[in-house]
């Protein structure tokens, strides 16, 4: 019975098979045949359409085939493992677009920075290891952010190769057949702590890291700048990209489309941040170099800083230029100074004996730091060097901005004219919000002046001084008037007035900073006046004292004091107790954060965007005051 069942089937099966193969081989004759005459088109129509035994519908049937190879081909070998689906390729095809396109924006974006980030690496590290030898290697960077960008990489390689020659120094003197010249030491009558060859900046070592390894970070990063330009040269020159796209990040980005998605405002910044807002950073700048130095040169910035903010752009852009060559010269006269003759030579400063005394009392010593003089006693910080070397940097950046930007960053308002402008380019991002960035700018400039006046505000709260009691004053005087301030008014407020007002507060804030910073030369270095002086009643002077909040905070007394050099004179401890001023009330940290809100305030103010704020504001007062009418009448 089973067996009969089998051969049954058996024989069913080999008839479907062969019916199948014989119906293929007819139609396959019907196409050819159909291929030579003249309704050939028509004939394969019909077979394709024909569904008799469905084996129509596989495609492996070619037209074109004489019959001679198989009909049915085998499928390539496509491995061993499992077959990917159709989103499985969609992501890792998508996966690998996004990575080349991270690695391409990497490349863009570290040859346009490349050369900045050398002359920080080697300005960091010369100011990390002050000595006479880098003297040469801090004069070279001076002359490179001053001299045009095309210079920068000659230079570069003269760094390159200075640092190299001085490291195979450096390893020769490491040899044990090299004599150590620390004996070369004439000190002992003056009891110097520091032989000639620590002056110089060699000695022997036995970890070799130690003794190159900033110098090795220095060289790498130099020749990976060559590396990094060669290879994008290439990389343009292979795709046909003109050179004049070098010198930006996303080469296809223009800087009207900053508002359409957050994605734009992000390439904005990058491409075009420190080209729209590069003056500010270079005021706020300035202001931290004041805050971090504390000295006889923040006092100086503090006027350069007045120059800047009190007038207009075009006469900063003339000046901006006398501002770089003062910073270059600078920087390395700084490192000069601080790096000073050898101490084993015995040579006395001229300022050693300016209060009589010996030179390594306290008060020729807090002189001589105020005033940035060389002195023996003193071991310089490195961040004073460094913030020099960033506002040198910054302001180098500005210039080249100052050569480029023509007429694109200045004010709106043109020969004082202070009237709604009309045929705005910008459209009313209050009224209609394209995108989340138009939020942003509501944020920037409907509110930015009410978060501007409460920074200055803290200013003030946090302090009893005289100078924290004119923040309170100003500011409040600005926040009585409210958005009465923007209506232009003819006859209350003009926007004249009104940019008056704001100026008033940013020239009183540069005041305070530089008015603290001058007293700390009263605070370091004449403090006990306030203690034993004569003439007036002590009482009067810790009033006048704890008004002005005249106490020391520059950065390196404060560390000699901390590393046991003594207090600034015998009775200061007593005259903290009967006369105590709170330290940071002597600082100028919140009145460096209330400039950078300022001046960007000032500039929001001279912008388009503001002008639909006003606009804005009239609006408001306009129905505010219908209201009221209606109100009153009703009532």
């Amino acid at each position: 019975m089973y067996t009969e069942l089998v051969h049954i089937l058996d024989y069913y099966f080999n008839q479907i098979v062969a019916t199948a193969r014989r119906r293929s081989q007819e139609r396959a004759l019907k196409v050819l045949n159909a291929k030579k005459s003249p309704a050939g088109d028509l004939m394969r129509l019909s077979a394709v359409s024909s569904a008799d035994s469905g084996i129509d519908d596989f495609p492996y049937i070619d037209f074109g085939d004489d019959l001679t190879t198989p009909i049915i081909t085998a499928r390539p070998f496509e491995g061993h493992g499992p077959r990917k689906k159709p989103w499985e390729a969609t992501l890792s095809a998508k996966i690998v677009l996004w990575a080349n396109e991270a690695i391409d924006l990497t490349w863009r974006l570290t040859e346009v920075h490349i050369a900045k980030i050398v002359f920080i690496v080697v300005a960091v590290f010369a100011a990390k290891n002050i000595c006479a030898l880098y003297v040469p290697l801090v004069i070279l960077v001076s002359l490179a952010l001053l001299l045009p960008s095309a210079l920068s990489s000659v230079l570069s390689l003269v760094m390159c190769a200075y640092l190299c020659v001085v490291a195979v120094l450096k390893m020769i003197y490491q040899l044990s057949h090299f004599p150590d010249l620390s004996f070369v030491n004439n000190g002992e009558v003056c009891n110097a702590t520091r032989t000639f060859p620590e002056w110089v900046g060699i000695k022997k070592e036995t970890d070799t890291w130690q003794l190159l390894g900033g110098m090795v970070m220095a060289i790498i990063v130099l020749a990976l700048q060559s590396v990094v330009v060669y290879r994008q040269r290439h990389y343009r020159r292979m795709r046909g990209i003109p050179e004049s796209n070098s010198d930006r990040v996303f080469p296809s980005f223009h800087i009207d489309e900053f508002d359409h998605s957050l994605v734009h405002c992000m390439k904005f910044i990058v491409d075009f941040g420190f080209y729209k807002f590069g003056y500010e950073i270079s005021i706020i700048m300035m202001a931290m170099n004041a805050w971090v130095r504390m000295d006889m040169l923040a006092a100086v910035m503090c006027v350069w800083l007045g120059l800047f903010v009190l007038n207009r752009r075009s006469v900063c852009r003339k000046l901006w230029y006398i501002f770089v060559i003062y910073l270059a010269v600078l920087f390395p006269l700084q490192y000069v100074i601080y790096v000073g003759l050898p101490e084993d030579s015995c040579l006395a400063y001229p300022w050693d004996h300016l209060f009589g005394g010996p030179s390594g009392s306290t008060k020729n010593v807090n002189f001589d730091i105020w005033m940035g003089l060389s002195n023996y006693a003193v071991d310089w910080p490195a961040e004073n060097l460094i913030v020099d070397f960033f506002l040198l940097l910054i302001a180098s950046c500005q210039l080249t901005v100052f050569r480029t930007e023509g007429t694109d960053n200045d004010s709106i308002f043109v020969n004082e004219d202070y009237h709604l402008k009309p045929n705005n380019p910008r459209y009313d991002f209050i009224a209609t919000q394209r995108s989340f960035v138009d939020f942003i700018k509501i944020g920037v400039f409907h509110y930015g002046h009410w978060i501007t006046l409460i920074m200055t505000l803290i200013a003030g709260i946090g302090g009893t001084s005289l100078f924290a009691l004119g923040y309170i004053m100003l500011t409040f005087w600005i926040l009585w008037q409210g958005n009465n301030l923007y209506v232009m008014n003819a006859r209350t407020n003009t926007f004249k007035s009104t940019l008056a007002k704001w100026k008033t507060l940013l020239s009183y804030t540069v005041f305070c900073m530089f008015c603290k910073v001058a007293l700390q030369l009263v605070g370091c270095v004449f403090l006990e006046w306030f203690y034993d002086g004569g003439g007036l009643h002590k009482s009067m002077r810790c009033t006048i004292r704890q008004l002005f909040s005249i106490v020391c905070v520059n950065s390196v007394m404060q560390a000699r004091k901390v590393a046991g050099a003594g207090p600034l004179f015998p009775g200061e401890t007593d005259l903290d107790r009967t006369c105590s001023v709170v330290p940071q009330e002597a600082q100028i940290g919140f009145d460096a954060i209330a400039l950078g809100f300022l001046v960007f305030q000032i500039r929001i103010f001279h912008s388009w965007f503001f002008q639909h704020c006003m606009v804005e504001y009239r609006s408001e007062i306009i129905l505010a005051n219908r209201f009221g009418l209606e109100q009153f009448v009703a009532g």
